[in-house]
């Protein structure tokens, strides 16, 4: 039961505590967003059931493709800026979860 947890959060502080909550997830976990969000948390060391992938996650259809090749179950986020992201491949690779509309509503703050 692989899932990817899509854009990273800023501080590695958060993402640290993300990780750690994760330990008792029996599936695989793909943490994924651009390369320098990625870099910044290099040094951070994963647990085993955890990995890394570069992708571009402004572009949906990239993401799906990567989403899809990777035979992922979900697609989720913990963060404002991926919720629609993780939406957007929900909807097109017909996860379970909050679609566009949904996640619109939820991050317009105004």
């Amino acid at each position: 039961m692989p899932i990817g947890i899509v854009r990273l959060p800023y501080s590695a502080d958060v993402f640290a505590q993300v990780a750690a909550h994760l330990g008792g997830f029996d599936g695989e976990i793909v943490f994924i967003d651009e390369s320098p969000a990625i870099e910044r948390l290099r040094n951070y060391v994963l647990l085993a059931n955890c990995s890394f992938l570069a992708s571009k996650t402004d572009s949906a259809d990239e993401l799906a493709a990567r989403c899809a090749a990777l035979k992922l179950d979900n697609a989720i986020s913990f963060t404002d800026l991926g919720l629609m992201p993780a939406a957007r491949v929900r909807e097109s690779l017909d996860m379970r979860g909050h679609g566009v509309e949904t996640e619109l509503v939820s991050v317009d703050k105004y």
